[in-house]
């Protein structure tokens, strides 16, 4: 006679499946996620040489920019990697070492932190970085727009004063047919790299028609090629200050704060300089730091503060220092551990304490603590790991996968599936994506995006499959690759009920063979950016 016997999987949350959670073979349940994971193989004949990324907003240009990073800088000790359209990076040496660099690198033990200096005024710090030079996902405010459209690095507009984060250098590319007489470029591409004409440079202006040739243009320029313009702009961004005084207090002259960036001249008033300023009013500056360990460390003695349950504040970041009897779940928290991170969602109740987790540093430190110095650190880490987990699709983690929750942006590993992918295109032209030419023959990517323009000022918003075809993967290969984009979207229409070009978003996707790669490019109108999320399905004949 048959018996039911009951199989029990390892079952906890999707944040406690680490790389070394499950052995070969081994299923893994996430109970509050749903999802079914399986441990691979790893031994000294098949290595695990991979990192795979939860994805997250624009993570494949986040993750790029610090592996580009050099070691004097903090970088990875394993230069040279790339990560690719997949969110993983491939043919790593030494996983453990790569991972350990992202864990650590801004992490600051108690003892070494820098703390709060009063500087006068004559000597705040104000640096001035031109276009072309901005560091992406540095927070920079216009100083001088001059030609410079900073909309392609990031910012609402090009208006002195407005502050934004960049996403790009500064670059503007345009292409031929649509250069600026007296405007100087350098040359990226002369053709479209599909049989399109190509551009001679030489005629408007160039001293050949080499990449990275700079010129003035003396022309439009016809044909198929690209080239790069930086422009004039120049962004600042400047050092964090507090105002600690207006002015000496024995008649010297009064610093007037507003004019290098404060809102006021309140006293506490928080202000990035834009200027050194003048008079004899002093602030203070530190270094802000983020709790990542409590350790022996008394935080509250270099300007943090501990709260106890009850007196927590909605919004605010906290770091829990005592459990106590306080249920931090109900409050936000993914459980109720010491250094656990959670934004308040409650006031709490209970004995429970906890630390403020970001704070402005007033000493050096002792104890045992650690910190992450939220100016200089790669987030990124925490949604890393070593390529030992296989996700098995099952019937929940499927409906997981179309739900609107993949179009949601995470900032940390907290068991929800975050965003699928998403990227920023803030450029005239450029790679949307980018696969090994031998990779895949049919690609089927799904899209929604948005397109905002600010000159005019309009949004558009579109839906749709680009389905493409690349006979470079095919033996024996034929050297083209072949688009058609299938969208539908919302009609702007300006009140005379009559479809007009402009009316309708205004980028356009192509597939081409470029060397060793299968490029997906876009170009779009000057003035636009467009925010597009997205999934791929790829298989080859």
């Amino acid at each position: 006679m048959a018996t039911n016997v009951k199989i029990l999987l390892r079952r906890g949350l999707r944040s406690e499946i680490s790389a070394d959670t499950l052995s070969a073979g081994e299923l893994g349940y996430a109970e509050d996620t749903r999802q079914l994971y399986v441990g691979i193989e790893s031994n000294s004949s098949i290595p695990v040489d991979e990192i795979i990324f939860d994805p997250f907003a624009h993570a494949q240009s986040i993750v790029q920019t610090y592996l580009n990073l050099p070691v004097v800088s903090g970088g990875p000790t394993e230069q040279g990697r790339e990560i690719d359209e997949d969110l993983i990076i491939r043919n790593v040496s030494n996983v453990s070492v790569l991972l350990n660099d992202m864990a650590t690198y801004g992490v600051i033990t108690a003892g070494a932190f820098e703390p709060t200096v009063s500087v006068p005024a004559g000597s705040f710090v104000s640096v001035s970085d031109p276009a072309g030079l901005f560091l992406i996902g540095r927070e920079y405010i216009i100083e001088v727009s001059g030609t410079t459209d900073f909309t392609f690095a990031g910012a609402a507009d090009s208006n002195v004063g407005t502050t934004f984060t960049a996403i790009g250098n500064g670059t503007e590319t345009y292409s031929a047919g649509s250069f600026v007489i007296g405007i100087e470029y350098t040359i990226l591409t002369v053709n479209d790299g599909i049989g399109g004409a190509g551009t001679d440079f030489t005629l408007i202006g160039a001293t050949d028609s080499n990449i990275g040739t700079e010129f003035t243009a003396t022309g439009v320029g016809t044909g198929t090629g690209t080239a790069n313009f930086v422009g004039t702009g120049r962004a600042t961004y400047g050092t964090s200050y507090t105002i600690a005084t207006v002015d000496d207090g024995v008649g010297g002259a009064t610093t007037d704060f507003t004019l290098i960036g404060a809102a006021d001249n309140n006293i506490g008033t928080v202000f990035k300089a834009t200027g050194i300023g003048t008079g004899t009013g002093t602030a203070t500056y530190g270094k802000e730091y983020k709790i990542k360990t409590t350790g022996t460390t008394d935080y509250t003695a270099i300007g943090s503060s501990v709260l106890t349950s009850g007196n927590f504040v909605v919004g605010t970041q906290y770091t829990i220092l005592v459990p106590g009897d306080t249920d931090f779940t109900l409050i936000g928290a993914i459980d109720s551990n010491v250094d656990t991170t959670f934004v308040a969602t409650g006031v709490g109740i209970g004995t429970g304490t906890a630390l403020k987790t970001t704070f402005i540093a007033t000493g050096v430190g002792t104890g045992t603590g650690t910190a992450i110095d939220t100016s200089d650190h790669f987030y990124a880490n925490l949604f890393a790991s070593e390529r030992k987990n296989v996700e098995v699709l099952t019937e929940n983690s499927f409906s997981q996968v179309y739900a609107n929750m993949h179009l949601q942006s995470h900032t940390s590993t907290d068991g929800r599936r975050p965003d699928l992918f998403k990227k920023d295109l803030a450029t005239t032209s450029g790679t949307f994506l980018k696969y090994a030419k031998t990779d895949s023959t049919s690609f089927f990517i799904d899209y929604s995006l948005k397109q905002v323009g600010t000159s005019p000022a309009i949004t558009f918003v579109r839906v749709g499959r680009l389905q493409v075809i690349n006979g470079a993967a095919i033996t024996p290969e034929i050297a083209q690759a072949k688009l058609t984009d299938t969208n539908t979207e919302i009609w702007q229409d300006d009140g005379d009920s009559i479809a007009q070009s402009d009316e309708f978003s205004n980028i356009v996707f192509t597939a081409v063979i470029d060397g060793d790669n299968l490029k997906i490019n876009y170009t779009q109108d000057a003035n636009f950016t467009t925010e597009i999320s997205y999934t791929v399905k790829r298989w080859t004949m």
